[in-house]
């Protein structure tokens, strides 16, 4: 039970004070009936108003002002005679002249959203039904094409491009790296995740791990030059990272002065990494020192620009076809050319004491016994050949 709702000052004073709940909500449906075909009655009321002022305005213009069919203006008279309101029989009204065209129901303002608040909360960079991904940037895994300083200058400036504040960054950084690398700075930062050092402490933690030495990165950019196929402008940019690779975290120089000091070493690098075949180099480094000198050019931006259009000149080996037959696959050269015995391909003839000369050939002379097809070591005349074949015979 309810009490009864008094919404009418005419309800019958001996109705029951409290209803039952089906009733209370028979009520309440009627009332919503009620409301909404009012609405939709002072809608086409508006909408009848409207197209009423639009036929009228068409005859007479805005102002009421009519135009004879001579050409004159008449100001709310029209061809036909005055122009009028109508009563709410239809009838014709003369207006006076003093009076102004008829009032015309004007729609409803259309409503325009209220404008954003400087003290409304930022919106949240990523999300779906109202759960936030923290996960900013491409997430550190530890591999190899991945590099340790561009992901962490890449954090840095997006956490700072969000606004959160620096108490959370360690945890978000915690978000973004997974892997090895979560279980490091896991296991390596022994301080709580809310402390303002723990992200320092964490930072750290992976260059330690996965850049590169200061020596091995210094080595690499003083012997950087200019590769083939590579443009000026992509040259510089890696120059540009190895040197600033190479000053340690704990350099303490403003960042103003760090920037010029790496620019200046990565212009010296630059020219010298420049191949030296370039026409004119030498004239293009002076006119660089020159204007550099008075301090009103970038001094990247100025080296650039001067040698924009230089490149490397790279040479490709090239594979002609023999003309000869070559070297046989036997022997030493045993090739069919001209020359000597050695050079001409027929083979380097070696002595063998046991067997002769290699092939025993006619021309080989013994000179024990001056005769042909041996040599004194193995004449069958020596004594000792006798000897031997007689201690055989018995």
């Amino acid at each position: 039970m309810v009490p009864r709702p008094r919404t009418t000052e005419g309800e019958a004073s001996n109705a029951p004070d409290f209803i039952s709940f089906a009733e209370f909500n028979a009520m309440a449906l009627e009332e919503e009936a009620r409301v909404e075909n009012a609405g939709t009655d002072n809608a086409d009321a508006v909408d009848d108003a409207a197209a009423t002022s639009a036929d009228h305005h068409g005859d007479t213009g805005d102002n009421g002002t009519g135009i004879d069919n001579a050409g004159t203006v008449h100001n709310g008279v029209g061809a036909a005679g005055p122009v009028g309101a109508t009563d709410g029989a239809g009838h014709a009204v003369p207006a006076s002249s003093s009076s102004s065209s008829p009032a015309v129901l004007a729609p409803p303002p259309v409503s325009s959203p209220p404008a954003p608040s400087a003290s409304l909360p930022a919106q949240a960079p990523r999300g779906s039904s109202g759960i936030r991904n923290y996960k900013i940037i491409d997430p550190f895994r530890g591999e190899k094409n991945q590099d340790i300083v561009e992901f962490l200058a890449k954090f840095e400036e997006t956490y700072n491009l969000l606004g959160w504040p620096a108490a959370t960054k360690y945890n978000v950084l915690r978000v973004n790296i997974e892997g090895v690398p979560f279980q490091i700075v896991d296991n390596n930062v022994r301080v709580a995740k809310d402390d303002p050092t723990a992200y320092s402490k964490a930072k750290s933690v992976l260059l330690s791990r996965y850049a590169p030495s200061i020596f091995s990165t210094w080595q690499a950019a003083v012997s950087r030059s200019l590769a083939e196929g590579e443009s000026s402008g992509d040259y510089m940019s890696e120059l540009q990272k190895l040197f600033r690779q190479c000053l340690p975290s704990d350099f303490s120089v403003p960042e103003a002065e760090r920037s010029k000091l790496v620019d200046f070493f990565v212009c010296l690098q630059f020219w010298r990494g420049l191949p030296s075949s370039t026409p004119g180099l030498m004239g293009l480094r002076q006119q660089w020192q020159a204007e550099l000198a008075t301090g009103q050019t970038d001094m990247i931006e100025h080296a650039l620009n001067l040698c924009k259009a230089v490149t490397a000149d790279g040479f490709t080996a090239v594979s002609y076809p023999a003309k000869g037959k070559g070297y046989a696959g036997k022997g030493y050269r045993a090739g069919k050319g001209k020359g000597s015995a050695r050079s001409r391909g027929k083979g380097f003839v070696s002595r063998d004491i046991s067997k002769g000369y290699k092939g025993g050939g006619k021309g080989v002379r013994c000179f024990n016994c001056n005769g042909r097809g041996h040599v004194a070591a193995s004449c069958p005349s020596q004594p000792q050949s006798q000897a031997a074949g007689a201690a055989g015979q018995v």
